[in-house]
């Protein structure tokens, strides 16, 4: 072999090891910070030190941009829309004890991107899309026991993608995609006296975001202000009893299409999409030290997600694994084998 040749054999050798270290490292760097994909497969593991996720029994309908209400050991599932982009009126109820689906009764109307919270015993659908993706100021309400739904008072605002929370017996739907664009909108329903008033205005306006609530404070987070190209990290906090906004520290990744639920004092922010795709980190925000970290992620990634918690176990329904319309019937649980 000339000296040329084994100079140029010696090359390729060279870069061939390269790459292949390169390629280690990056994927031992994916593998400790989670990944995005457009397909909504990984190879991300299951289970992260102190967690466990879990598959549950598949969501009957596959449906993205659902509202989920725990009422009890059970998690309401409503609207959404399916494969086809189509609005939904299906509800179908999950029992956290036996891993079973049921099915209840659909609402009045199909929508999709509409909020939900549950005020003494009875589920509050507030706003959303109807079919053709128009915005509604309906409220709907469903009592879980005669299993009947009755209308309420419509909000002052139509509104859809917004955030719906219940604290201490009212209904606080801020934020989300109107008539007039994107909105910082935050509208109060009493439902004793079936009336709305204004609360102040949440300072960053959004769409898309998740909302929690711990200790009687509401936090808004995340979201964005058109495309995915607008995604944030904000995190606002809204005290109700005196009508106030606090700017809290933000989420360490922008992302909107996200869900989000509450274990002990601690808020779960799950899932999104992003320009590059969908995602399946979670993150994991402490209010009361104003700290967030990293949460173990879910086996795939996804976005148009609903989520509800009970008995230490954050359960995900559905969603969408690529960016747009699409749609899963997964429900996935992450467990905690030690904190809760």
């Amino acid at each position: 072999m000339s000296e040329r040749s084994r100079a140029v054999l010696l090359t390729v050798v060279a870069l061939i090891l390269v790459g292949s270290l390169l390629a280690l490292v990056l994927s031992h760097q994916r593998f400790e910070s989670g990944s995005t994909t457009t397909t909504g497969v990984t190879t991300q593991s299951l289970t992260s030190p102190g967690y466990t996720w879990l598959r549950g029994a598949d969501l009957p309908t596959p449906r993205a941009e659902t509202a989920a209400v725990l009422v009890g050991n059970e998690a309401y599932v409503i609207g959404g829309f399916d494969a086809n982009g189509m609005a939904s009126a299906k509800v179908e109820v999950y029992n956290t004890t036996s891993d079973t689906w049921r099915t209840a009764s659909p609402l009045p109307v199909a929508l999709h991107h509409a909020g939900a919270a549950l005020v003494n015993g009875r589920i509050f659908v507030v706003g959303g899309y109807l079919e053709g993706w128009i915005p509604t100021s309906a409220v709907w309400v469903y009592d879980p026991k005669s299993g009947m739904w009755s209308p309420a008072t419509s909000m002052p605002t139509k509104r859809a993608a917004l955030a719906v929370q219940a604290i201490n017996g009212r209904i606080f739907a801020i934020g989300g995609a109107g008539e007039a664009g994107i909105l910082s909108t935050n509208e109060i329903y009493d439902p004793l006296s079936e009336k709305w008033t204004d609360g102040a205005q949440m300072p960053t306006p959004r769409q898309h975001l998740a909302s929690a609530v711990v200790q009687g404070k509401l936090y808004a987070i995340g979201g964005r202000v058109s495309g995915v190209a607008t995604n944030l990290n904000v995190n606002e906090e809204y005290d109700h009893s005196t009508d106030s906004w606090s700017a809290r520290a933000p989420m360490p990744t922008n992302r909107s299409g996200i869900a989000a639920a509450v274990e002990g004092d601690r808020i779960f922010v799950l899932g999104g999409e992003t320009p590059f795709g969908t995602l399946n980190t979670n993150e994991e925000y402490n209010p009361l030290g104003d700290t967030w970290t990293k949460a173990p992620p879910m086996p795939a990634s996804k976005h148009a997600i609903s989520a509800v918690s009970a008995d230490g176990r954050v359960y995900v329904f559905g969603g969408g694994l690529s960016v747009g319309v699409s749609v899963t019937p997964e429900t996935v649980i992450l467990v905690s084998k030690n904190r809760w």
